[in-house]
């Protein structure tokens, strides 16, 4: 969901042509998401916000260099095929914007936040590790 969008932001530094690499990307993912079974139980459906999620993300970067590019087509659609996960989609990500994740102290603080927030704790593990910067 992060490791992305951090990329996205390190090749745009470097002149890397992200828009182009985002457009491929969500054009096959827009493909896939027309022939889609919603999912079926917690885990996927969790996977399924975090996919929307890292999205939404990568297309604001991919954009801010494309003042000419208003809607996120890859959201659009989502919204209008999966509404109840867009919406928890959408509750995610405003907690996410709110803290940021430009720095490790602040994905760990994420990631745990989101193990509890969707009873993870027995699928994922955030291990103890040093995060100073």
């Amino acid at each position: 969901m992060f490791q992305d969008p951090i990329v996205y932001q390190r090749l745009q530094k470097h002149g890397f042509d992200v828009w182009a690499n985002y457009q491929s990307g969500t054009k096959e993912a827009l493909m896939l998401l027309e022939k889609a079974t919603p999912p079926k139980n917690h885990e996927t459906t969790v996977l399924w916000i975090s996919n929307y999620i890292g999205n939404i993300l990568e297309w604001e970067i991919a954009r801010s260099e494309r003042s000419d590019i208003q809607g996120n087509s890859f959201q659009l659609r989502f919204d209008k095929l999966y509404p109840q996960i867009a919406i928890q989609g959408r509750s995610l990500l405003n907690f996410i914007q709110s803290i940021g994740y430009d720095s490790l102290s602040k994905i760990d603080f994420l990631l745990r936040g989101i193990i509890v927030r969707y009873n993870l704790g027995e699928w994922v593990m955030v291990r103890n590790y040093d995060v100073t910067e």
